[in-house]
């Protein structure tokens, strides 16, 4: 996934310049209409973005993803031991984040990734408020 994300914004990224953030959109707008959807329907973002965190492991085979920090108006995701670190995923995982809990009812979101392992970091922090 991650050649193909790099590929893709080699190829179309002038064109597209939040394409890998679009990608996580997208993911969080395909999950939407699967058996995930009954977490949008029913929840807060709090509830929702503590879900989607446990479920991480059904789309990737390695790493985990935790809400370290989940209240209203307040959330911090930590991704620990991805097998690949690429800013390319951290792009596409930010743009995810941001897209569920838009989804979910968010409204007037910040978010920034304040620790990456990218940059040196045990671990990647991904924060919306």
């Amino acid at each position: 996934m991650v050649h193909f994300m790099r590929e893709s914004e080699r190829c179309f990224g002038s064109q597209s310049p939040h394409l890998l953030r679009d990608m996580g959109r997208a993911a969080a707008d395909y999950n939407m209409t699967t058996i995930y959807r009954i977490f949008f329907k029913l929840g807060s973002p709090q509830f929702t973005l503590a879900r989607a965190a446990r479920v991480f492991g059904n789309f990737y085979d390695t790493g985990e993803l935790e809400a370290i920090v989940n209240e209203k108006g307040h959330a911090i995701c930590e991704l620990r031991g991805f097998g690949e670190p690429a800013p390319e995923f951290c792009e596409r995982l930010m743009g995810w984040m941001e897209h569920l809990i838009a989804l979910t009812g968010g409204t007037d979101l910040h978010s920034s990734h304040p620790r990456c392992v990218n940059r040196g970091d045990a671990t990647c922090h991904f924060q919306g408020y």
